[in-house]
């Protein structure tokens, strides 16, 4: 056999390669699942913010709304 296939059969069974890829495996399941988590988080927040937000803005339209026509009178 080649010097090249008995250095890559070599490190193919070396113990610490395998936990290598073992590990790689993990931590890759861990960011995905913590980047989805993020996400949902955000998505939960901005839905929340933006909720509070617009019944402030319609709540503050509806009070300017209303003086402005108390004053100027309906618009024709």
């Amino acid at each position: 056999m080649s010097d090249g296939y008995t250095r890559f059969a070599t490190r193919l069974t070396d113990p610490t390669n395998l936990v290598g890829l073992g590990t790689l495996g993990t931590a890759t399941v861990a960011k995905v699942a913590a980047s989805i988590a993020a996400k949902d988080a955000i998505k939960k927040t901005l839905i929340t913010s933006l909720g509070r937000t617009g019944i402030q803005a319609g709540i503050f339209g509806g009070i300017q709304g209303a003086a402005n026509w108390q004053y100027t009178g309906p618009r024709r």
